[in-house]
């Protein structure tokens, strides 16, 4: 998939996330700099955990979490997951 697609989707995501009352995204430009989601990602948290989600590579999503239980993680990834569906 091309750049620009695949910006404008992951762009539709981090919206989607924060569209959700359980995600708080810190707002770094990523809207009109494609280069944030390759360089540093967008940041944010899950129910108070921190979390950033990049992608450097068109079809590739990377999600990175703060140390937590498994507890914590798997709610944040089926809710990330949750958000990508509602976008196909």
């Amino acid at each position: 998939m091309p750049l620009d697609p695949w910006y404008r989707r992951m762009v539709s995501l981090v919206q989607s996330m924060e569209g959700s009352r359980e995600f708080e995204i810190q707002d770094n430009g990523y809207r009109t700099d494609p280069g944030v989601f390759v360089t540093e990602g967008v940041s944010g948290s899950f129910k108070g955990h921190s979390f950033s989600i990049w992608s450097d590579v068109p079809g590739e999503i990377i999600l990175r979490h703060s140390k937590g239980s498994r507890s914590m993680v798997e709610p944040l990834w089926h809710k990330v997951k949750e958000c990508w569906l509602t976008l196909l």
